[in-house]
């Protein structure tokens, strides 16, 4: 890329929002989390966020362990990783699963005492 290009598209990156503040803005962002007004709240969400994006992280590794199982063919290594494989995502689920248990119980530890 030629410099004068460079130079030109960093220019117009750093002043795009005073051209975009004429007619108005470029997006608006809005909090996804406008009942937070505690840290039992927060916490409490941010652990339901967590369980949002493991959950299906959870069900493509127990599908690559069954893939494992099916591929391993009597293969006893093979055999051994997909056993391995499935015994990590379970003990991944179990503490995904119980954190988000121990942040249902320090809300209502904190809810108590308000």
């Amino acid at each position: 890329m030629h410099k004068e290009t460079l130079s030109f598209l960093v220019g117009l990156f750093l002043y795009m929002p005073l051209f975009a503040g004429a007619a108005g803005p470029i997006a608006v962002l809005d909090n996804p989390t406008p009942d937070i007004w505690f840290i039992s709240d927060f916490i409490v969400t941010l652990f339901d966020l967590i369980v949002y994006i493991v959950t299906p992280l959870i069900a493509v590794f127990l599908m690559y362990a069954g893939f494992l199982f099916v591929s391993a063919k009597g293969n006893e290594t093979q055999i051994t990783k997909a056993k391995m494989v499935l015994l990590w995502t379970c003990v991944g689920a179990a503490v995904i699963l119980g954190a988000k248990a121990f942040a249902i119980a320090i809300e209502g530890t904190i809810d108590s005492l308000r």
